[in-house]
């Protein structure tokens, strides 16, 4: 017994040329790849994984370059109820009313624009990590699309809230 280990390498079937199969590249057209804005670009007008999943074994979940356009109004709509968040809790405060969340009573008490900036990217990723978990179940039957559109819910009702907390203070 040989103690060498023999690397068999197996031929590039990409650049196989004809039946003698000599080294020659086939292609005609240049790798799409090396053009990053084009590449990036094209995902937006074809994209490759819309709401398929690749293989039949993902039951769990599958990642998707497209989403739907009404799931971006989600998520600017979930953005833009966290600004009016930040404006509605800033007057209440001015008003006499109290921060309940400590980390947040702390940032607004180091800087107004430290708080705002805080709140907004924390929101905006966690928006991101569940647009990118939309297909994947949390529990049951319960994915990050029901978790997407709860958060919606759950600011719709907060500001809701709040504007009542303002009529109350300034009326």
């Amino acid at each position: 017994m040989d103690d060498k280990l023999v690397q068999k390498r197996e031929p590039d079937v990409h650049r196989l040329d004809g039946i003698n199969g000599s080294m020659a590249e086939r292609r005609t057209n240049p790798d799409r790849r090396r053009n990053h804005l084009r590449a990036f670009t094209t995902q937006f007008v074809k994209p490759r994984r819309n709401n398929e999943s690749r293989r039949e074994t993902d039951t769990h979940g599958f990642h998707v370059d497209f989403h739907e356009p009404r799931l971006m109004l989600v998520v600017v709509a979930t953005l833009s109820l966290c600004i009016v968040d930040v404006y509605a809790t800033l007057v209440l405060l001015q008003q006499g009313g109290k921060e309940l969340n400590p980390i947040m009573r702390k940032l607004i008490e180091a800087d107004v624009w430290l708080f705002f900036v805080f709140k907004y990217v924390i929101t905006a990723a966690g928006l991101f990590v569940l647009l990118s978990y939309k297909n994947f179940r949390v529990y049951k039957n319960f994915s990050g699309l029901h978790s997407l559109y709860s958060v919606l819910i759950v600011y719709v009702f907060l500001v809701i809230y709040e504007i009542r907390l303002l009529v109350l203070a300034l009326g």
